[in-house]
């Protein structure tokens, strides 16, 4: 016969009330009855099993420990500011917050890998001005060690393999860069600021690989002013100054005045001129053509059509079922491969268990049994 186990009723209450989850939300969400859960938050009386309460713990993103202390653990979260311009769309909903509670989570997890390590963290020194964007660029530039010789090692095969040498540049810096697909809140990326691990969130649905560079560039910004901030498009023309100003600085890193200068061609058609640029700096047509209209070299109206051609050629397309990636792939993007390095090591070192490594990088060894080796092998490869 399985055996309840216990947990304390306020501390339930309080993180599903954190995360804006009504008692029938988790029900359905965990498949157990909502009359055994307003119990178990009405009294301490154990009603749980082990199993159903690592659902619970899952589903409100805090560890199964947390649900069993009489004393509360609040989160410390920033303050985000909502830059998607939708009333429709708001900020108390479970799948907003569920995104902004599991990376929250994700650094503590990563903050406390380190600590296992016996390793600090680098703080997040960047500070950028907020009205100088060449000069903002330029300190972004430095402060992660990229001159045009080392962007032009980057500028290698592919829009992806270019991305993500960019990311692993600012993940070394303790920076970290997760990805999450199938999210539904209108949104191309978050930034979280802390002045330790400082945390972004992509979006990864219906961008391409060098539009993902550009909002990942334009994230970094938020952070290098400090700034919490859940993006709308980051292309949108309907954007206020400040959106405009992170975008104009993201340009200036991917594409440096030096660069433009060497690769505009102002006698070419537009769309074969950006070509050329694109081939040089693996960045997105719309990030060039945004950057072009920002150092006056392109009309609005020139801007406005590459932009409307971009939307049209990567709208959505019913393909049939996509092929889904295997689970070693999707848990390297989805964390990252200086945050995935640095949980393997961990385990190495005897500093944390397998089973806590597995649960980390959210790998079930039952669904997943070759899955850690798989990465193991795949994340010190070529390092």
């Amino acid at each position: 016969m399985s055996t309840f186990v216990p947990h304390a009723s306020q501390a339930l209450r309080y993180y599903r009330e954190q995360i804006f989850l009504s008692v029938g939300e988790l029900a359905q969400k965990t498949n157990i009855s909502a009359n055994r859960i307003e119990k178990a938050e009405q009294s301490d009386t154990p009603v749980f099993k082990l199993s159903q309460l690592e659902k619970i713990a899952k589903i409100l993103f805090v560890p199964v420990i947390d649900l069993c202390l009489d004393e509360l653990n609040p989160k410390k979260l920033p303050t985000i500011v909502d830059f998607r311009n939708n009333p429709d769309l708001s900020l108390d909903s479970y799948s907003y917050q569920s995104v902004i509670h599991e990376a929250y989570q994700q650094r503590e997890n990563y903050v406390l890998v380190m600590q296992a390590l016996e390793e600090e963290p680098t703080p997040f020194t960047l500070e950028l001005t907020g009205f100088d964007a060449v000069a903002d660029a330029n300190r972004i530039r430095a402060y992660f060690n990229i001159d045009e010789s080392i962007q032009e090692k980057l500028t290698i095969s592919s829009a992806d393999e270019y991305y993500n040498s960019w990311r692993k540049l600012i993940e070394r810096k303790d920076v970290l860069v997760f990805e999450k697909s199938r999210v539904n809140i209108k949104s191309d990326g978050l930034a979280l600021y802390y002045a330790v691990c400082p945390t972004i969130v992509m979006f990864s649905s219906g961008q391409h690989y060098s539009r993902r560079l550009f909002t990942l560039i334009h994230e970094l910004v938020h952070l290098g002013l400090k700034q919490s901030r859940l993006d709308g498009s980051v292309y949108s023309l309907n954007q206020d100054d400040e959106e405009k100003y992170c975008n104009h600085v993201a340009g200036y890193v991917l594409a440096p005045e030096s660069a433009l200068q060497k690769y505009w061609d102002s006698g070419l058609p537009l769309n074969e001129a950006i070509k050329i640029i694109r081939k040089q700096l693996k960045i997105s047509k719309p990030a060039i053509a945004m950057q072009l209209y920002m150092t006056n070299r392109i009309s609005q109206t020139e801007l406005n059509r590459v932009l409307n051609e971009f939307e049209q050629e990567y709208a959505p397309k019913s393909t049939g079922q996509p092929r889904s990636p295997s689970k070693d792939s999707s848990t390297l993007k989805q964390y990252g491969k200086v945050f995935v390095q640095n949980v393997i090591s961990a385990f190495w070192q005897d500093s944390i268990s397998l089973a806590t490594a597995q649960q980390i990088l959210n790998l079930n060894p039952q669904k997943y049994p070759l899955a850690f080796k798989e990465l193991e092998a795949r994340v010190f490869s070529n390092v």
